[in-house]
């Protein structure tokens, strides 16, 4: 009896041990050029593990921020104009707009 009990734990060890990552790679949407937008087509990795609503919104969250980041505004523009005025040296004391929204 003593060798099943040990046998049974011996399984339940080898299932605790095995990686239970999943990589999902969601694809780039180049529908309106070179934007940094992803597809909120749902992977079917994600099958019964995620909501298809809770990963399109998601998704529309990250694209709705990397379109904000990329804006072109005057303050971005003046901000490349003082950035090669100064050789890119602003960026040490400056955050840039884009990795302040994004």
């Amino acid at each position: 009896m003593s060798n099943h009990h040990n046998g049974a734990r011996t399984g339940e060890t080898e299932q605790m041990a095995q990686p239970q990552c999943l990589k999902v790679f969601v694809q780039r949407d180049y529908s309106e050029g070179t934007l940094v937008k992803f597809q909120t087509r749902f992977p079917q990795e994600l099958e019964g593990r995620l909501e298809r609503q809770a990963f399109e919104a998601t998704v529309n969250r990250l694209n709705a921020y990397f379109a904000e980041a990329e804006k072109a505004t005057c303050s971005t523009y003046c901000e490349g104009c003082l950035a090669c005025l100064t050789v890119h040296l602003i960026y040490i004391c400056k955050e840039t707009h884009y990795d302040k929204e994004s």
